[in-house]
């Protein structure tokens, strides 16, 4: 007899049961107005269900395979079929991680500009005066279901023209994230930023910071999954590109609470991240992914608040701040997994509200001023506990 595999579409009433054997199955069809009919062999009948059946995002397991005869040869009359079976549940799982790529990339420039550069009246210096510094954030992303690190490293410097301040930075990214079914993600990236900050009303102590950036990033993907029981992973390395711009309003201290003063700030932010098409290797389900393209835009409003610590040249530092997405959905992840069947996955809810907090210290240090805090936020779309550290020389 033939040893064969079942496609998607094939009745399983064609499969060759023996009278020792009792098969039962859920075999997937056909896709209609967003339900999948499928038939059902409990051993005795089929039983179509070509209505009201399970919907294309729910979790529900289903046989996969392909009608293809794959040794031609004589088997003893005891011998049985192999066949190659893969769950819903389990693909879906799989197919969906790999949209870590896109949002590590997020993840990465949203540090670059909510990290690094969440405090950019700590760059202001006087007009005439240039600064350099060097910078670096580096925490755990283990919001909602993420697991893993994201990082940043910076080099900047500015002048003070009188009328605005011109800051210039170059720096790099990193975010590692575990995929499930032992699957993996590093990402790495480039980026440079410009801004400028100017006052509304010095009087008053308003200023205005605008800034633009580009992001780019290599990612290497292993998408793990389970055949037939056993673990496999299938690789790729997608580009990304970014691109954002920023705009904020900082009212330097607006009020004092005895020695603590008070800058309440606003801050909207939006970025467009594209990740480039792509087709993996290796493993027994290697999949193509469609070019996926998200874009997220954020309003955040808070305050910080410096405390001289008498006697040591040094402030207690602390930031309170409110986040708000806009967008509610990423994109879907699309593509094919090859040979096999197309798939169009939802790509998820974002966490849309959420708040941060940091705690640390700033002050002078040697030729220049230092800065350290131990930041986190509740939930969301960003790292849920970081270290932001840099020094800075003025000239």
């Amino acid at each position: 007899m033939d040893l064969v595999r079942y496609d998607l579409g094939d009745y399983f009433d064609n499969y060759p049961a023996s009278s020792e054997t009792t098969v039962s199955a859920l075999t997937a069809y056909d896709i209609s107005n967003g339900y999948v009919s499928i038939s059902y062999w409990n051993g005795t009948e089929l039983i179509d269900c070509p209505e009201n059946c399970p919907r294309v995002s729910d979790l529900y397991a289903y046989i996969i395979g392909s009608r293809t005869v794959l040794v031609l040869v004589d088997l003893p009359p005891d011998s049985k079929p192999e066949l190659v079976l893969l769950t819903l549940a389990d693909i879906q799982a799989s197919l969906l991680s790999t949209s870590a790529g896109i949002q590590s990339s997020l993840s990465s420039v949203s540090t670059l500009v909510n990290g690094a550069h969440s405090r950019p009246m700590s760059r202001w210096v006087a007009p005439g005066q240039k600064t350099f510094w060097v910078a670096g954030d580096w925490g755990n992303d283990n919001n909602g279901s993420r697991d893993g690190t994201t990082g940043l490293a910076e080099l900047g410097a500015g002048y003070n023209f009188g009328s605005a301040q011109i800051n210039f930075s170059l720096g790099k990214t990193w975010a590692d994230q575990d995929l499930v079914h032992s699957g993996d993600l590093d990402v790495d990236g480039q980026y440079v930023m410009v801004e400028s900050i100017f006052p509304v009303s010095k009087l008053n102590g308003v200023y205005a910071t605008l800034g633009a950036y580009r992001h780019w990033a290599d990612a290497d993907i292993q998408r793990g999954y389970l055949n037939m029981g056993n673990p496999e992973t299938s690789s790729s390395s997608p580009d990304s590109r970014s691109w954002g711009v920023r705009g904020r309003l900082d009212w330097e201290n607006a009020f004092a609470v005895k020695s603590a003063r008070f800058s309440p700030y606003v801050d909207l932010w939006y970025t467009e991240t594209k990740l480039d098409s792509y087709t993996e290797s290796g493993g027994s389900f290697p999949a193509r992914f469609d070019r996926r393209e998200d874009d997220v835009s954020e309003l955040r409003f808070g305050t910080n608040m410096a405390l001289p610590i008498k006697e040591t040249g040094f402030d207690f530092i602390a930031n309170l701040e409110a986040a708000r997405r806009f967008e509610g959905n990423a994109e879907n992840t699309t593509g094919e997994v090859i040979g096999l069947f197309p798939f169009d996955v939802d790509g998820g809810e974002y966490d849309r509200n959420w708040l941060k907090g940091g705690v640390g210290v700033e002050g002078n240090l040697g030729n220049g001023k230092v800065s350290l805090m131990v930041n986190g936020t509740t939930e969301g779309e960003f790292m849920s506990s970081w270290v932001a550290a840099s020094y800075q020389l003025e000239f």
